[in-house]
C-alpha cells in the first residue's frame, strides 16, 4: 500500500536531520554560527559620520547584509541535507563577498555606490587577495548547484543502503553536509577577514574587540581541517 507523505512529515524530518547533523558536526556548525553572530552583534558607531566614511559603511553593509543572509539560509539547508540548494545560496554569498573585498581593497566605495553594475565578478576576482581560491570555489558551486548540470542533478540524490534516492527537501547525508559545512566555514571566515580590513581602515567604527575576535577565528579554522 502506498504511504501518503505530507509536507508536515517532510518538515518534521527536516528538524530531525537538522538536529542530528548539527550534533555530529558541532564544531563546523559552531564555527560558522560564531562568525555570523559576530557580524550580527558587532555594534558599529552610531551618529553623524564624515560623508566619505558614511558612504563606505553603507556600501560595505549592503554587501555584508546580503552575504550573511545567504550564509544563514545556506547553513540551514545544509543541515537539512539539501546540499545543492545550500550551495546555490552559498554562491550568492561568495559573489557578495568578492565584490566587498574588491571595494575595500581598492577603496572603490564611490564607484560601488553609484555604478555597481560595472563591478563584474569575473573581472574583480583577478584583482583581489585570494582571488584564485574564490574563483575556484565559485566555479565548484556553479557547477554543483546553480545551473542544471549533471553534477547538480546527481547532487539532488543521495545514497543510502546501496540505493540512490531523491532529496525531497531533506536527506540524511553526513558526508555531503560535512563537506558543505566546510565551504560555509571558509566563506564565513572570508567575510570576517574583509570586515576586519575595512574596520582597520576605519578604526572609529568598531571597538578593538571585534578585530581581536576575528584574529581568534583565524586561528580556529586550522583545527577544523576544512
Amino acid at each position: 500500500m502506498h504511504t501518503y507523505i505530507s509536507l508536515d512529515k517532510i518538515f518534521g524530518l527536516q528538524d530531525q536531520v537538522f538536529d542530528r547533523i548539527r550534533h555530529e558536526y558541532s564544531d563546523r556548525y559552531k564555527f560558522a554560527a560564531d562568525c555570523i553572530e559576530l557580524v550580527i552583534n558587532t555594534r558599529v558607531t552610531e551618529g553623524k559620520l564624515p560623508s566619505e566614511i558614511g558612504q563606505a559603511l553603507r556600501v560595505v553593509q549592503s554587501y555584508q547584509n546580503d552575504a550573511f543572509s545567504a550564509l544563514i539560509c545556506s547553513l540551514k539547508l545544509c543541515l537539512y541535507g539539501c546540499i545543492a540548494d545550500s550551495s546555490m545560496l552559498l554562491r550568492i554569498a561568495v559573489e557578495d563577498l568578492a565584490m566587498m573585498s574588491y571595494v575595500v581593497n581598492t577603496n572603490s566605495y564611490r564607484a560601488a555606490a553609484h555604478r555597481p553594475k560595472r563591478l563584474k565578478f569575473g573581472t574583480i576576482v583577478k584583482k583581489i587577495p585570494s582571488g584564485k581560491e574564490i574563483a575556484a570555489l565559485h566555479g565548484r558551486l556553479s557547477d554543483s548547484a546553480c545551473h542544471t548540470t549533471p553534477t547538480r542533478l546527481k547532487n539532488n540524490h543521495f545514497k543510502i543502503g546501496g540505493e540512490w534516492l531523491p532529496r525531497p527537501g531533506v536527506a540524511y547525508d553526513p558526508e555531503g553536509s560535512r563537506k558543505t559545512l566546510g565551504e560555509i566555514d571558509r566563506a564565513s571566515l572570508y567575510m570576517l577577514r574583509i570586515l576586519r580590513l575595512f574596520y582597520s581602515q576605519n578604526p572609529t567604527l568598531v571597538s578593538d574587540e571585534f578585530l581581536t575576535k576575528v584574529d581568534k577565528m583565524n586561528c580556529k579554522i586550522d583545527d577544523l581541517k576544512v
